[in-house]
């Protein structure tokens, strides 16, 4: 299976010639294992495409064969046969984390070439040219949890490419064979669109961030929590409590992240609760290059408006990726940061809004950004990221106070053979966990 990638990769490098997108650029490398499947390390320790000695079929784990041999005189006269057989797709070596995959059936080469989502729901890909190799409508499977999961021989996401994960249900992506990820997965939340498997307030309870109090100077919103940390506390307004922090529950199955809470009302209406990031989940049989990206942030909360409370920040998602071998090479990035809380608004120096805090980063440890208080109102809190998971509390004000921030995510790494680049981001900060 191993080779029948390295072909897609190297004829798909070949036909893009000098058009390779701007993350496609060469790594340093010291040995051939330092370098994305389909690539050695050349004389001048620079990873190179190289092409395999023979062609290889596309069919992967499970590839016809003939084969010819000469009869044994003892037995019979001496002639030629012929046999033909069939093998069976190669086996995980481990267990997937919630997932049986003795039922299930691989399906075709998965390569995303181009920007594209796939929505859990309607089981689609928003721009199917982009997604080639497989019929989605075999290749996805519901499991007993909810999760949709993708179940393929091979995967690649190339350079320039970014695949969204979007809907109600988790994605699970089921690789029997090996996979490269140089592009970006991405199952995130912002202020247009909920990550693949966000939940919402009702399903989250305590976990999402409570309501800012209304006042003359609204309180802020309580950042979200999830399966990870928890969110900082909403500032107080002028005689109004902060909303609560969303409290985290602990890993129990694919969870994704939970919204803050909505600002308090002041002379207009308090900012939004940032989303919860989605759940991703990537399993992969055998050998697993990730050069890219794999990210699950939360959304960052709305500002409040004249004398309102900002909103809290969403907290990170899932991300949990296992395999036989896991390389994670320098500049590769696995994020489930918690969004930024929004600043409180204020009606002094002719009135406007807070701004929004930011949505957490996908490719760094550096925590959300909450947004600014308008005049003398104050900020939200930061995301939870990197070394310090717990969002922040928003900042007090009388005129308008900021929401807290989302607490980061959970980011699981499993490998049978693990290695880790020192120029890779985890963050939350995590190690990676033996099969």
């Amino acid at each position: 299976m191993r080779h029948a990638i390295v072909f897609f990769i190297t004829t798909a490098g070949l036909a893009q010639g000098a058009c390779r997108g701007p993350d496609a650029v060469a790594l340093a490398c010291e040995r051939d294992r330092d370098c994305p499947l389909g690539q050695r390390c050349g004389d001048d320790q620079v990873c190179a495409d190289e092409l395999p000695a023979v062609p290889v079929g596309a069919d992967g784990p499970t590839e016809a064969s003939e084969g010819e041999g000469e009869g044994d005189p003892a037995i019979g006269p001496v002639g030629e046969g012929e046999g033909e057989g069939e093998g069976e797709p190669s086996p995980f070596g481990f267990a997937p984390t919630g997932i049986d995959v003795s039922g299930l059936a691989p399906s075709g080469d998965l390569a995303i070439t181009c920007d594209t989502s796939f929505d859990t729901d309607a089981r689609t890909f928003s721009h199917p040219d982009c997604a080639t190799g497989i019929d989605p409508a075999t290749a996805a499977m519901l499991l007993p949890d909810g999760t949709v999961a993708l179940v393929v021989h091979g995967l690649s996401v190339q350079g320039q490419a970014r695949l969204r994960a979007l809907g109600a249900a988790p994605l699970a992506l089921v690789a029997f064979g090996d996979a490269m990820i140089a592009g970006v997965i991405d199952a995130g939340s912002n202020d247009q669109q909920r990550g693949a498997g966000a939940r919402t307030r009702a399903t989250c309870g305590a976990s999402a961030g409570a309501r800012g109090d209304d006042d003359d100077g609204g309180a802020g919103g309580g950042g979200g929590a999830g399966a990870g940390a928890q969110g900082g506390g909403g500032g107080s307004g002028e005689d109004a409590h902060g909303g609560a922090p969303g409290v985290g529950v602990g890993v129990t199955g694919r969870l994704g992240g939970c919204p803050g809470g909505a600002g308090g009302d002041g002379d207009e209406g308090g900012g939004a609760g940032g989303e919860g990031g989605g759940a991703i989940h990537v399993a992969v049989a055998g050998v697993l290059d990730l050069v890219g990206t794999i990210a699950a942030p939360g959304g960052g909360g709305g500002g409040g408006r004249d004398d309102a409370g900002g909103g809290g920040g969403g907290s990170g998602g899932l991300v949990r990726v296992e395999a036989g071998v896991l390389h994670l090479h320098d500049g590769a990035a696995l994020t489930a940061n918690g969004g930024g809380g929004g600043g409180g608004g204020d009606d002094a120096c002719f009135g406007g809004s807070g701004d929004p805090g930011a949505d957490g980063a996908p490719r760094s440890a550096t925590r959300a950004e909450g947004g600014a208080g308008f005049c003398f109102a104050n900020g939200g809190g930061a995301g939870g990221a990197g070394g310090v998971a717990d969002g922040a509390p928003g900042g007090d004000s009388g005129q308008g106070a900021g929401g807290g921030g989302g607490g980061a995510g959970v980011l699981e790494l499993r490998g049978q053979t693990c290695d880790v680049a020192a120029g890779a981001v985890t963050s939350p900060v995590t190690s990676c966990a033996g099969l």
